[in-house]
């Protein structure tokens, strides 16, 4: 079964952003975003975030859903990068 550790490697594979289609402002912007929401599930959560260890319950949590494998999968609204931790605050808090 797979673990938290799992699913941040996840987050990060989905995280991901090429600058090139980016002004400087406009990544400025959306980085502060971003970090907004990944300290908002480390400030609510960050023991279990952190420690990594705790396994995925599988189910459906919105947009992400934890297949029976513990698998995770996300189908992003319209820009995963922006959208990802929230989901993640949402698996957390209906699991804890």
């Amino acid at each position: 079964m797979k673990t938290l550790k799992d699913l941040a490697s996840f987050v990060r594979s989905q995280s991901i952003r090429d600058s090139r289609n980016y002004d400087a402002d406009g990544w400025r912007s959306e980085t502060n975003f971003i970090r907004s929401q990944r300290r908002w599930v480390q400030k609510d959560f960050g023991a279990r975030w952190r420690s990594g260890t705790e396994e995925l319950i599988p189910g459906k949590y919105g947009r992400l859903s934890i297949a029976d494998d513990g698998t995770p999968n996300y189908i992003p609204g319209q820009y995963a990068p922006t959208e990802i931790w929230y989901w993640i605050h949402v698996y957390l808090k209906q699991t804890s």
